[in-house]
């Protein structure tokens, strides 16, 4: 640096900025590959549980939408026995499983937010129950209209959660 600051070695400091650079851009390259073959991979993963076979075959629409009700079912059940740190996951699940069905902000996700949010507020974690009572309310309102019955109910679990995180705070 203080020989280039002297204006001497100009040539090898320039040399070995561009060797630098080449060797970024190799690496940059590497990783842009990776990433695009993950992205090629999830896009094959996403049609291939999309067109499912008719009839609710594994990996359908409707298959995943029947484990779904299943683990919303179990999760409230375990919920209702005061298991609430076991019943997380489980709805947790359904959630992540909903949304690969038919994506994050199809009506379809709707139980499973609620289902999530109730929980959370059981949890006395009243945050993230608000952050999921937003998301059914926005999807609902979105697919239903503003004055539809849906809507209105997550707005009494809005109400609720920031009701119950006053009294904790």
């Amino acid at each position: 640096v203080m020989a280039v600051a002297a204006g001497r070695d100009v040539n090898a400091a320039v040399e070995a900025l561009r060797e630098s650079d080449a060797r970024e851009i190799a690496a940059i390259s590497k990783q842009v590959e990776a990433l695009q073959s993950r992205l090629a991979s999830a896009k094959k993963e996403k049609a291939r549980l999309q067109e499912g076979a008719a009839g609710g075959a594994a990996g359908s629409p409707a298959a995943l939408l029947k484990t779904v009700s299943d683990l919303i079912a179990k999760g409230k059940d375990l919920q209702e026995r005061g298991e609430l740190d076991d019943a997380y996951p489980i709805l947790k699940a359904a959630l992540a499983t909903a949304e690969v069905a038919k994506g994050p902000m199809a009506r379809e996700v709707v139980p499973a937010l609620s289902s999530l949010a109730e929980l959370q507020v059981a949890r006395r974690r009243e945050e993230e129950a608000i952050g999921l009572l937003k998301r059914a309310y926005t999807v609902d309102k979105d697919a239903l209209g503003p004055d539809a019955a849906e809507v209105g109910q997550h707005l009494i679990g809005l109400g609720s959660a920031y009701h119950q995180q006053g009294k904790l705070e």
